[in-house]
């Protein structure tokens, strides 16, 4: 079991991290939420029936580690709001990576700015390709649901990228 747990923190860590990371917008909380999430994994891995794929497994853990903890202790997380603009990320004195880093930002902000549900649905299916029937699952709704819901948060998501990087006025 030990060696099962090893290779599936090898293999999730980035995915688990990075989707907390948008999730909470705080690198240490994200980090911490990761170590329990990867708990939780290795607590119930004798529980996982393979209903779904070991990605989609360790996304759900960590979906409902940070529901659990945005409920409990920022309650705001789990809203539509304004990011700070505090990004450290913005110091590198290379054009290129500050582009890079610039656009970085805005992505986060416009995700920032996106209901807790439409950044998952995003997140997850955009990002770590999750198939629709699994995010049905994990979402517990229909796949026309889910694709209706994630039509409309690409949506959503793509007027705020073009009010947000001055491309288009409201």
């Amino acid at each position: 079991m030990k060696a099962r747990f090893e290779k599936l923190y090898r293999t999730y860590r980035d995915a688990v991290y990075n989707y907390l990371y948008y999730m909470c917008r705080e690198e240490e909380l994200a980090k911490d939420l990761a170590q329990e999430t990867f708990l939780k994994i290795f607590q119930g891995m004798r529980r996982f029936r393979g209903d779904c794929s070991e990605k989609t497994w360790c996304l759900m853990i960590a979906r409902n580690t940070f529901l659990s903890h945005a409920r409990k202790k920022q309650p705001l997380l789990l809203g539509e709001e304004m990011p700070d603009g505090n990004d450290k990320s913005l110091d590198s004195p290379l054009e290129e990576q500050m582009i890079r880093r610039e656009e970085g930002a805005l992505v986060r902000k416009i995700l920032c700015m996106m209901k807790e549900e439409e950044r998952t649905i995003l997140l997850l299916r955009d990002c770590e390709e999750i198939a629709y029937e699994e995010l049905s699952r994990m979402l517990g709704i229909t796949e026309a649901n889910v694709k209706v819901r994630l039509h409309r948060a690409r949506k959503k998501y793509r007027k705020l990228y073009l009010r947000e990087s001055g491309r288009m006025e409201e």
